[in-house]
């Protein structure tokens, strides 16, 4: 039996972004991922057997490779397959449960989450944590970056 179409292509694409991100430093997510040593496993470096492991673990259009609590390598025992907004909910969650130090030129602050960089700041922490992933630049007059 073949896989429709988009299964294969919606696969390839999260394999490939999977490994950009963690090898490649000018993926705008290696800071994230590559740089913080996370690593995708020497079996997955190839796409079958990735693509082997994701039709036998619930593969569906629209999901995503999650790593268990967000930590560890991309490998089978460490991954599950999410819907996309549980794993976002998820990420959102670990985030706001990490700390994040904002600084500037002359100072800087240490907080237990974006929540309280967010409320000393008086910002959203969705702006907080959106510096502290790079996805923008400051906030009020600050970085930001996760600890």
């Amino acid at each position: 039996m073949r896989k429709p179409k988009y299964q294969t292509k919606d696969m390839y694409y999260t394999w490939a972004s999977m490994k950009k991100r963690c090898s490649n430093p000018n993926d705008p997510s290696y800071q994230n991922y590559g740089a913080k040593g996370i690593k995708v496993c020497d079996e997955w470096q190839s796409y079958e057997p990735f693509m082997k492991w994701c039709l036998a673990n619930g593969w569906y259009k629209g999901c995503n490779i999650s790593r268990h609590a967000d930590k560890g390598n991309y490998e089978p025992s460490n991954c599950t397959i999410k819907s996309a907004t549980q794993n976002r909910k998820e990420q959102d969650y670990t985030r706001q449960q990490k700390r994040v130090m904002i600084y500037n030129d002359d100072e800087s602050y240490t907080f237990n989450s974006a929540k309280e960089a967010a409320k000393f700041l008086n910002k959203s922490h969705d702006t907080v944590g959106a510096v502290a992933r790079g996805t923008e630049m400051t906030v009020a007059g600050f970085r930001a970056k996760y600890l």
